[in-house]
């Protein structure tokens, strides 16, 4: 696969839905809905997270994966619209030593830094047509961006993240996000492809 056109196809799939964000927003927003304690259970405009994150990642065919243990990705997303978001992330990665007969570097540990943007897509409100709180909100997102490591000489290459997840709603200002994702890594040579894990909190903001 020509890794030139698969970057160009993952930036015309985010420019294509940056530039399509605009007309959906002009849905009518989500109400409130009330519970069975008469308080309002509000919709969300936006959130932020923090998450623990564990990645892998492996040269397509090749059979050998690095993993990445010590890591931590952070997001944020406005909403545009009943169920879309746009969003941006940015993650680092701490993974085993470097090997390399330079004793000096051979004792730095492997690093991957992650900045991303991109679109998310989820349930439309926080609440249940019976009026109570919704516990489990799916989501799916789309990102696009860049990535670099530490090798022995830094590398500098495209990224392209699809995956989605779950919030555990367990207040009004409070709810914790379990994800997975599948990051691809473009640039000179064969595409890396990576799993990637995350658990984390997320602090979310209502409309008023």
């Amino acid at each position: 696969m020509n890794t030139r056109i698969v970057s160009r196809v993952g930036l015309g799939l985010a420019l294509t839905l940056l530039l399509a964000a605009p007309a959906v927003a002009q849905q009518p927003a989500a109400p409130g809905a009330t519970g069975a304690s008469g308080a309002v259970i509000p919709d969300n405009k936006g959130d932020i997270n923090f998450n623990y994150a564990y990645m892998r990642i492996t040269a397509k065919k090749s059979g050998v994966w690095n993993s990445y243990n010590a890591g931590w990705q952070f997001s944020g997303a406005k909403r545009l619209a009943r169920g879309i978001s746009l969003m941006a992330s940015f993650g680092g990665y701490i993974g085993e030593n470097i090997d390399s007969i330079d004793e000096r570097v051979k004792q730095t540990p492997a690093k991957y830094y992650l900045y991303q943007g991109g679109v998310r897509f989820s349930s439309k409100n926080n609440a249940l047509a019976s009026g109570k709180r919704m516990m489990f909100k799916p989501f799916a997102e789309v990102l696009y961006g860049g990535a670099n490591d530490n090798a022995v000489q830094m590398n500098h290459f495209s990224a392209m993240t699809v995956g989605g997840g779950v919030d555990l709603q367990i207040a009004n200002k409070m709810s914790i996000r379990v994800q997975a994702g599948m990051p691809m890594f473009f640039f000179f040579g064969p595409v890396h492809l990576g799993t990637q894990f995350q658990v984390g909190f997320v602090i979310p903001f209502h409309k008023n």
